[in-house]
């Protein structure tokens, strides 16, 4: 997988997640693609932790087929932290 560059702002920490757009695992970690508001389409940005839980449940209930890529992470944890007790076939 193909890392995605991130943004920086400047004032992130008084930015407000306006939507979720997409969601990707990169590097072994689930990360958001937020629209912020009060920015431009450029201003989007790949998160870690979009710091907003109503609009991740909101994005996942829309896009159920994207909840496969969180327990596509969570398998992958298990069997990188706990190989022993994850079932192979």
């Amino acid at each position: 997988i193909q890392c995605l560059p991130t943004v920086e702002l400047a004032d992130r920490t008084e930015s407000e997640v306006e939507a979720i757009l997409d969601s990707t695992i990169m590097q072994n970690k689930l990360y958001y693609f937020v629209s912020w508001s009060g920015y431009t389409p450029n201003d989007r940005a790949w998160e870690l932790d979009a710091n907003a839980p109503k609009l991740v449940w909101e994005f996942h209930h829309r896009y159920l087929h994207k909840q496969a890529l969180v327990y596509a992470l969570l398998l992958m944890e298990l069997t990188i932290k706990g190989g022993d007790n994850v079932t192979k076939t």
